[in-house]
């Protein structure tokens, strides 16, 4: 009789730690799983700072070549200056590519359309076509106008056109 109940606290036992053995590791699994969960915030995040921080570089030389811009001559240079933007980290820039509010063409982002907003650079790009188109048309025509009025990415395919720069300044116009 001893024999007997001495197997069963034994398999008693077994089986409270396979119970417990399975409770840990459902624990477990929800542990890794909200942490998982609370990490995918920050990586948007710091996709975004990063994002931010590409923009304003890039904003920083063109900002400098604005307040440069002390005649007819400097200001055409600005007017035709542009950066290539990666702003989605690929390392393609010939692609489409959107912050703040216009879409652009990765590989050729005119300094006006980075400065847009700033309040400190006076050459805006309807001032910048008007610039272009007068004094360097062939600037404006090798650069910034194509006869589809597209650019490398295909621009103008994009279903959004009010956050087109090229719609919004004219430069889907020809010189003429």
């Amino acid at each position: 009789m001893l024999k007997g109940k001495r197997g069963e606290k034994e398999i008693q036992i077994v089986f409270g730690l396979l119970v417990l053995l399975i409770i840990t590791v459902v624990v477990l699994g929800l542990f890794f799983k909200t942490i998982q969960q609370s990490q995918e915030p920050i990586k948007g995040q710091l996709s975004d700072a990063k994002k931010k921080q590409v923009w304003e570089s890039a904003m920083l030389g063109c900002k400098q070549k604005c307040l440069d811009s002390s005649n007819r001559d400097a200001a055409i240079e600005f007017c035709k200056s542009s950066e290539a933007i990666d702003i989605n980290g690929n390392s393609i820039t010939n692609e489409l590519g959107q912050y703040g509010k216009w879409d652009f063409c990765e590989d050729t982002v005119p300094c006006f359309v980075l400065l847009d907003s700033d309040p400190e650079c006076s050459y805006k790009g309807a001032a910048c076509r008007e610039l272009l188109v007068k004094y360097r048309p062939e600037v404006y025509t090798s650069k910034f106008y194509s006869a589809d009025g597209k650019g490398s990415c295909r621009l103008l395919d994009a279903s959004k056109t009010t956050s087109n720069w090229i719609v919004a300044f004219g430069f889907n116009r020809p010189a003429s």
